[in-house]
């Protein structure tokens, strides 16, 4: 109910009725086993939402945003988004070593950002993340699910070594944060358009559902 209500009144952008047209083709970026929201629910209504505008199921993609973690195996995709979703739907596990990645971005030293070739060429990008403190990011959520969800492993390493250390990196911060600020950019140029963030409170439960832009709902949130 939450995610249908947000979607109504998206942050920052328009509705996806608005966006998008039947036919096109639409890739989906869900955080994967680390984090806590109830992703499949939400995919569950994302879903539903994308029917009544006229997307085929064959049109859309489900793309696990793994940054550097192990895939998710069968069963865990199966406890998380059901069987039946998993029947409509194409699933995947990025992974950052994937030699078919491409460049969509550029960290402030030059590095060329790949990611991931699904996501790449789909006419329209939607993340499904949350929002809770993250010591380095500030909070995680919004353009994280893109960078370094489904990014290559050399662009992370470089990314995460430079700013983790930088003096603007910290808990619960997100204004003068290199390393949040660079996230944000990446997904910027890689055209992640639009998030379903959730609000997590401190007992890894919902409190609320923002989404939106990237960065404009993810600072709401």
């Amino acid at each position: 109910a939450l995610t249908r209500q947000s979607l109504k009144k998206p942050i920052g952008t328009p509705t996806l009725s608005e966006s998008l047209s039947p036919g096109r083709r639409v890739a989906i970026i869900v955080e994967d086993v680390t984090r806590a929201s109830p992703k499949g629910l939400i995919l569950e209504a994302l879903a539903e939402e994308l029917r009544e505008i006229g997307i085929p199921e064959n049109h859309i993609t489900i793309v696990i945003a793994l940054g550097t973690h192990r895939p998710l195996t069968d069963g865990e995709m199966e406890e998380i988004f059901g069987k039946d979703c998993l029947s409509r739907y194409a699933f995947f596990n990025h992974d950052c070593h994937a030699p078919d990645l491409v460049p969509a971005g550029e960290l402030k030293t030059g590095r060329r950002v790949k990611i991931n070739r699904t996501v790449f060429e789909a006419d329209f990008r939607i993340g499904i993340g949350s929002i809770f403190p993250h010591p380095m990011n500030g909070f995680g959520g919004g353009g994280k699910i893109l960078f370094p969800g489904v990014a290559d492993f050399d662009s992370i390493l470089e990314h995460h070594l430079l700013f983790t250390f930088h003096p603007g990196t910290a808990l619960g911060k997100v204004e003068g944060n290199l390393f949040h600020e660079q996230i944000c950019a990446v997904a910027r140029s890689a055209g992640l358009h639009f998030v379903i963030n959730s609000v997590m409170n401190q007992n890894d439960e919902v409190s609320d559902i923002v989404c939106g832009d990237p960065v404009d709902a993810h600072k709401a949130g």
